[in-house]
């Protein structure tokens, strides 16, 4: 039997797939793989895993060069569908201008699972757009505790082992954590595409 880590490693050899392809093959598998553990299938409802524990102190962003592009991403669940939207805004580089981003996803069991969409999302599309320099931040400490040590958890596998392999293309990539006040501009857009999102599904489209 194939081990989980060797099938996506198969999937990235034999395949090109775009970026929105492999979040949502991502999504796919982790989901898949975690049915398969014993206790059975996962509902939202039964996991509220918070992605933003509560924090009263202020971060703001940290000082970087003019040369890093920066992307700020959020990510708004609704457990009760399993949808998301994510939003990233791109700054702070004096030769990028990447386009933001503004997508949702289905199928997401958790509030962290949403929040790695966005920050898989940034990076991906960094990567594409040949950049070599990025700073991501987020207002998900649990998120940027887990990839400042290269960890995730059986929910986030195939997301995080996707954001491990782009890692490599970069010369400079950092995570870092910032308090909500300082990402209401990427939290509007979040809301903003899962809110569309919901509408959509609403009236059929």
């Amino acid at each position: 039997m194939k081990t989980y880590k060797r099938k996506v490693q198969e999937v990235f050899e034999n395949r090109t797939f775009s970026a929105q392809e492999i979040v949502l093959k991502s999504i796919t598998d982790a989901k898949e793989w975690n049915d398969a553990q014993p206790g059975g299938k996962s509902h939202p409802q039964d996991n509220p895993s918070p992605a933003r524990p509560h924090c009263n102190s202020t971060v703001p962003p940290p000082s970087l060069p003019a040369t890093i592009l920066v992307c700020k991403v959020d990510a708004a669940w609704d457990a009760s569908s399993g949808g998301c939207g994510i939003g990233g805004i791109f700054c702070g580089s004096n030769d990028r201008n990447l386009s933001n981003v503004s997508e949702a996803y289905s199928h997401v069991s958790s509030a962290l699972m949403a929040e790695a969409i966005a920050v898989h999302r940034a990076v991906a599309l960094a990567v594409y757009s040949n950049v070599r320099s990025l700073a991501v931040l987020s207002d998900s400490l649990s998120l940027i505790k887990l990839l400042k040590k290269g960890g995730t958890q059986p929910e986030l596998f195939g997301i995080m082992f996707d954001i491990y392999h782009f890692i490599k293309y970069f010369d400079v990539i950092s995570f870092d954590f910032i308090s909500r006040n300082f990402n209401a501009e990427a939290d509007t857009v979040a809301k903003s595409a899962l809110a569309l999102s919901v509408m959509n599904s609403n009236i059929g489209v």
